[in-house]
């Protein structure tokens, strides 16, 4: 679980994965999609000053109960995936997920890690269809093989990569052995200095291995880095928790204008 970075474009003193879609910080929300897989361990890697994430984390109650791992410098996804090498131990395989990433379900890590498995990938990306893909990599693909992921500036000069809207999410399944193998290969970053972990992917192509991908439906929006991020994933969140509610009974005279916690249970025959 990524959730180290502070958010700059929220422009907050509160991390970015505390801020709150539907009455729950989006780090909890992602928590719950990744314990649907009984992680052991649930590795949490926060920042050196992070302090307020573990916080929360621990206050929540959580099983398992989280590890948590020091990124000491803010040197990129990679790096956080690499300082953890040793919280997630011997396991076979290690899924990696956003922290600011809470439209992620359960559901969708169950099946990613069913088609990692029956793909046997040494790794295997979600995918989703933002309403906007600009700066995202594009996903390029035949059938659930991924066949490259093509930076921002080369789809703007290949208007056939331009169109595809397809784009990667931070969320991976790996074999551990692969992942830990080819981490030390990726190199930092010119402009950034960070290490990204989706150079993993084409090492690992380059290598001959096979790499998966599993698309999902995201509702157009893309995790929560920004405050107009936030509010798109809050819109998603709720059309979702409203829907649940009505499909169990519940009617709502007007969805558009209805704000229900996530935590919230309604009785059938209620009207909101």
């Amino acid at each position: 679980m990524l959730a180290a970075g502070k958010g700059k474009r929220m422009k907050s003193e509160r991390p970015k994965v505390l801020h709150e879609i539907c009455g729950r910080p989006a780090l909890w929300h992602v928590l719950q999609a990744a314990r649907a897989v009984r992680p052991t361990p649930l590795a949490v890697v926060v920042g050196r000053d992070q302090d307020p994430v573990a916080e929360a984390v621990r206050a929540w109650d959580l099983e398992p109960a989280p590890v948590f791992v020091e990124q000491r410098e803010p040197l990129g996804t990679g790096n956080a995936v690499a300082v953890a090498e040793r919280a997630v131990s011997r396991v076979d395989d290690v899924v990696v997920l956003a922290g600011d990433d809470p439209l992620v379900t359960g559901e969708h890590v169950r099946d990613l890690l069913r088609v990692h498995r029956r793909t046997k990938a040494a790794a295997t990306i979600l995918t989703t269809s933002p309403a906007d893909p600009t700066g995202y990599a594009r996903v390029v693909r035949e059938g659930d093989r991924l066949v490259d992921l093509v930076g921002e500036d080369a789809a703007e000069t290949d208007p056939h990569l331009r169109s595809i809207r397809e784009v990667s999410t931070l969320v991976y399944a790996f074999r551990r052995e692969d992942l830990y193998k080819v981490l030390p290969l990726v190199g930092r970053s010119d402009r950034s200095g960070e290490q990204y972990l989706f150079h993993v992917l084409g090492i690992l192509k380059e290598k001959g291995e096979r790499v998966s991908a599993m698309w999902v439906d995201l509702g157009g929006a893309m995790g929560a880095n920004s405050r107009g991020a936030l509010a798109m994933a809050t819109r998603v969140m709720r059309e979702r928790i409203i829907s649940a509610h009505m499909a169990n009974g519940v009617t709502f005279v007007d969805p558009a204008t209805a704000y229900v916690d996530v935590d919230v249970r309604i009785g059938a025959d209620t009207t909101i």
